[in-house]
């Protein structure tokens, strides 16, 4: 169950309510660069969804990934899809979602 602030008026109405508006992180995914794919977390229709991508560079050098391709991500209500188009594996950069509603 979500918690958070709740602010009531004098009749106790609720004026504003975080509990239902601050972003829940939903799935921490690591994409398969050998494929598409899509995901659809629980918890998903529980609010505006969001997904943020994260570049796994590698630590001994960062800069070697550069200009490595990255999948589309498209967003519908509930699931978020990815999409690496045409580019060959080698030249696909490893990456990680944070997908969460907001």
């Amino acid at each position: 169950m979500p918690q958070g602030l709740i602010v009531r008026d004098e009749a106790g109405n609720i004026t504003l309510d975080l509990s239902t508006r601050c972003g829940r992180i939903l799935e921490i995914l690591d994409l398969n660069i050998n494929s598409n794919g899509s995901t659809t977390p629980a918890g998903s229709d529980q609010g505006t969804l969001f997904a943020l991508r994260i570049n796994n560079a590698s630590a001994a050098d960062p800069w070697a990934d550069m200009g490595k391709t990255q999948p589309k991500l498209t967003t519908t209500a509930t699931t978020v899809s990815w999409d690496w188009g045409s580019s060959s594996v080698s030249s696909r950069q490893a990456t990680t979602l944070i997908i969460g509603v907001y």
